[in-house]
């Protein structure tokens, strides 16, 4: 009993809290708050030196112009589908939106957005404040940690300049391990398992395809090789050159990343013997900068029918650009729309595919050239799922918007709120991927902004609680 009273005591307390603070945060059905802390009621309001920090780490989020193309081109763009953003032909040239929501710039600006929002609304505490830098921090380590950019051409290439430090799991969050290195790694221990101290690189944009041999006097055969995820996503790892002869390994990683984000799980092998050992985790700690090009003999440079596959590629990005472009002019596009913005954009496109088919022709194209080219391409498609996104939320909202009563909210709040509501797919025209997403997250959470509770109600409601509490306590 003395528990149920504490509780009931409690509840109490917070209602209390509610009327005199003026909370105006109330869940929403159907958004998602999984990476914000919910309000602490027994917290302080959020420090004005908290807030700048936040506010600091929200604006150096959104002043990253590089997102849309991180890791375009790559298997790590986004979890659903295996291909590098060339070759499908979208429904109403829309990127269907599980697509588009694992995305590194979707991810990003979309978390970056929702604090945003809160943060305009005054709506933190100082837990949750400090919860919301650690949530946006967590986002960068998992999705925009930097990466070095030494390589420009595409090619083949090797270097010994590389070391296999020895690692241990650091942090856990259901989407992917994070690893740090262990205390007096011997760097040199795994290292030796591979012939040669030897790794090789092939290097097609951002998908770098990394290779090694297995060394004959110390590996027979490699059984398993598991590398952890990057970014939330699988690598995929091949061993060959069979079955039986399983003495080569072969995966890919967007960029040029760091030992903290190359990381082998584990490695099962026999040796010659035909005993069974197992690494457990390391790095692969690599030098970029020391790798050396290995040109074929005719000097090509190294990788299998790349100019053939690079203008097959090159050709797809100018049909989809193409496609875009009318798409963009058709009456299903512009019905609710002023088109000048899009109009803007066709302009856009149109100077991509002129540069896209100059690519073609040039000699020294190459992928990291086709992808930044193709930029106002997908951005396009991207902001055609965006605005069908927002719509349905819309629609969605005020289908249900009944559940916003007199009797929790005051009259006043619930109108100026449906008002916006109604006002927001006009206010979606001409805007970009990036104010698309800030749109979205501030259309989720337009709900602390404007619904205030009804103070006289929830003074009924307090009444009536304290006079249960006073009954059950003497019980």
């Amino acid at each position: 009993m003395k528990t149920q009273n504490k509780l009931l005591k409690s509840g109490i307390t917070v209602a209390l809290a509610m009327t005199i603070g003026g909370v105006t945060a109330v869940a929403w059905p159907g958004v998602q708050t999984n990476h914000v802390a919910k309000a602490d009621f027994g917290d302080e309001p959020a420090s004005s030196k908290t807030k700048e920090q936040l506010k600091t780490v929200i604006d150096k989020i959104f002043a990253d112009e590089n997102l849309t193309n991180r890791y375009l081109g790559t298997m790590f763009y986004h979890k659903e589908s295996k291909f590098p953003y060339y070759h499908i032909t979208f429904e109403n040239h829309q990127v269907p939106e599980d697509v588009i929501d694992t995305t590194p710039w979707y991810n990003m600006w979309s978390e970056a957005a929702a604090a945003k929002a809160k943060l305009d609304a005054n709506s933190y505490t100082e837990k949750t404040a400090q919860n919301a830098i650690r949530t946006l921090d967590y986002f960068t380590n998992l999705f925009n940690f930097e990466r070095s950019q030494h390589l420009t051409n595409d090619g083949f290439y090797t270097t010994t300049n590389f070391t296999t430090p020895k690692m241990v799991k650091s942090d856990s969050d259901g989407q992917q391990d994070f690893y740090k290195k262990a205390a007096n790694s011997n760097s040199e221990e795994i290292k030796k398992l591979f012939k040669d101290n030897l790794l090789g690189v092939y290097k097609k944009g951002q998908d770098l395809e990394i290779n090694l041999v297995a060394n004959p006097d110390e590996v027979s055969k490699i059984t398993s090789f598991t590398v952890n995820k990057i970014s939330a996503i699988d690598p995929t790892v091949h061993l060959g050159p069979s079955a039986k002869d399983q003495k080569q390994v072969a995966f890919s990683i967007p960029g040029e990343l760091k030992a903290e984000q190359i990381i082998v799980t584990n490695m099962t092998y026999l040796d010659k013997h035909g005993n069974k050992h197992q690494t457990g985790a390391f790095a692969l700690d690599i030098d970029y900068s020391k790798l050396q090009a290995k040109p074929n003999a005719d000097g090509s440079n190294g990788i299998p029918k790349y100019r053939e596959e690079l203008e097959s590629k090159i050709q797809k990005w100018i049909d989809r650009g193409r496609q875009v472009n009318e798409w963009l002019l058709s009456p299903a596009t512009t019905k609710d729309t002023v088109i000048d913005s899009d109009i803007t954009e066709r302009a856009k496109i149109s100077t991509a595919i002129n540069e896209l088919e100059k690519l073609k022709r040039d000699p020294n194209a190459n992928y990291d050239k086709l992808y930044k080219i193709a930029t106002p391409i997908h951005e396009a498609e991207d902001v055609a799922t965006l605005r069908e996104v927002l719509d349905i939320k819309v629609a969605k909202l005020l289908e249900t918007f009944s559940i916003y009563t007199k009797d929790i909210y005051t009259e006043n709040s619930i109108k100026d709120y449906k008002n916006y509501i109604e006002s927001v797919p006009k206010l979606k025209n001409g805007k970009n991927i990036k104010e698309l997403v800030s749109l979205i997250k501030e259309f989720e959470n337009s709900h602390y902004k404007y619904l205030k509770y009804n103070t006289s109600e929830l003074e009924d409601l307090i009444k009536i609680g304290e006079q249960k509490w006073r009954v059950n306590i003497h019980l």
